[in-house]
C-alpha cells in the first residue's frame, strides 16, 4: 500500500514522504480499515514536528484520525459485526490514517449512520469532540458563557454553532477584521478583533457584561495573559492549542490578585475519563450534531500523492477549511 511516512524526525526538516508499505494485518482486538478519508489537523502537524504529547518515530505512518470500511477483523464477535461497516476511529502512538489501510482497535471504532457524510465521518473525532468538551461546562450551566480565541478556526466555528443551537453565550476572538463577518455568518453575536487598538478594553467590557470567567484558547502566547486580565475574578483559561507556537503568558497581577488560572486541555485525557457509557453518549451526540453544528469545512480533497507534494503549502491558510486526504 501507499502511505505518508514520518521522515527527518527530530530535525527542523521533519515532514512526511510518500512510500510503499506492506498492507498491515490486524493484531488481536483490532480491525483493518480501507481508509476513506483523513484530515490534516493542527495536532498532526505538531506531532510531525515533535511538538505534541506523543513522540514521533522515524518511519511511522502519520495521521491521528479518519474513517474507513472494516475489511478484516481479529476482534471476536464485535469485530465480525463491524465487517463491511464504515467507522470513525483515532490512533496515537501507532501507524496512522495517512495510508490506504490502517489497523485500529475495534473497541475504539465508532460506526456512524448514513446521515453523517463521508467527509464528516473522516473528521468526526478530534475537533468535534474537543469542541463539545470545551463547550460542556457552559452546556451544563456551570459557566454563564465561554470566551474563545481562534474563533474562526474549525473548533471555534463549532463552538459558535453549539452556542446558537443551545442558546448559550459564546464570545469569540479573531485576529483580523475579515474574520468577524465570517463568524457572524455562522450565527455569532459577540466577535472581537484582536488587531484593533482598543481590543483589550472591549474584551474587558464584554466579559463584565456577561460575567465571563471561562476561556478556551487555541493560540497560546501573550493572548493568554490578556484573557486572564479581561475576565471576571477567579477565571480559568484552558489552553488546548498553540497556533502562535509561543509559550503561554500569564499576567502576575491577574494571577495573584484576581485568582486567574491557566490550565492545559488535552482531548486524550478528557476521553480517558468518559468510560464506556460516556463513549456511547458521545457516539449518539456525534451522529446528531456532525451534519450541522459539529461539521468540518473541507477546502481540499487530496490523494496521498497530492498531499505529499502540497503538505507544507497547505499550512498557509486553514481558515477556509481542512485538507482531507482521500487515499
Amino acid at each position: 500500500m501507499k502511505a505518508l511516512v514520518l521522515r527527518g524526525v527530530g530535525t527542523e526538516a521533519a515532514t512526511v514522504r510518500l512510500e510503499e508499505r506492506p498492507k498491515p494485518t490486524p493484531k488481536k482486538g483490532e480491525v483493518l480499515l480501507k481508509v476513506q478519508g483523513s484530515p490534516i489537523n493542527p495536532s498532526d502537524r505538531m506531532f510531525v514536528r515533535g511538538m505534541y504529547g506523543v513522540t514521533p518515530v522515524e518511519g511511522r505512518i502519520a495521521g491521528f484520525e479518519g474513517a474507513g470500511i472494516v475489511v478484516e477483523s481479529n476482534a471476536g464477535f464485535y469485530g465480525k459485526w463491524l465487517m463491511g461497516k464504515r467507522v470513525s476511529a483515532a490512533v496515537q502512538g501507532e501507524d496512522g490514517f495517512w495510508a490506504e489501510y490502517v489497523c485500529v482497535p475495534a473497541a475504539r471504532s465508532m460506526p456512524l449512520g448514513p446521515q453523517v457524510p463521508d467527509d464528516m465521518a473522516a473528521c468526526a473525532l478530534v475537533n468535534p469532540l474537543a469542541a463539545w468538551a470545551l463547550f460542556e461546562p457552559v452546556m451544563k450551566g456551570e459557566e454563564p458563557g465561554i470566551l474563545q480565541t481562534a474563533g474562526a478556526s474549525q473548533v471555534g466555528r463549532m463552538i459558535v454553532r453549539l452556542g446558537k443551537k443551545y442558546d448559550k453565550r459564546v464570545v469569540s476572538v479573531v485576529h483580523r477584521a475579515g474574520l468577524v463577518e465570517t463568524l457572524k455568518k455562522e450565527g455569532a453575536t459577540d466577535v472581537l478583533d484582536s488587531s484593533e487598538p482598543d481590543f483589550e478594553k472591549k474584551l474587558r467590557e464584554v466579559c463584565k457584561k456577561y460575567r465571563i470567567k471561562y476561556a478556551a484558547d487555541a493560540v497560546s502566547g501573550p493572548i493568554v495573559a490578556t484573557l486572564g486580565r479581561a475576565m471576571c475574578k477567579d477565571n480559568t483559561t484552558y489552553v488546548y492549542g498553540a497556533l502562535s507556537e509561543k509559550n503561554a503568558e500569564g499576567d502576575p497581577l491577574a494571577l495573584i490578585f484576581s485568582g486567574a488560572t491557566v490550565k492545559g486541555f488535552w482531548l486524550n485525557r478528557w476521553l480517558a475519563k468518559q468510560g464506556m457509557i460516556g463513549m456511547l453518549r458521545n457516539q449518539r451526540r456525534l451522529e446528531q450534531l456532525l451534519p450541522n453544528e459539529l461539521r468540518s469545512e473541507v477546502a481540499h480533497r487530496l490523494t496521498l500523492e497530492e498531499a505529499a507534494k502540497r503538505y507544507e503549502s497547505l499550512a498557509q491558510n486553514t481558515t477556509a477549511g481542512k485538507a482531507l486526504i482521500v487515499p
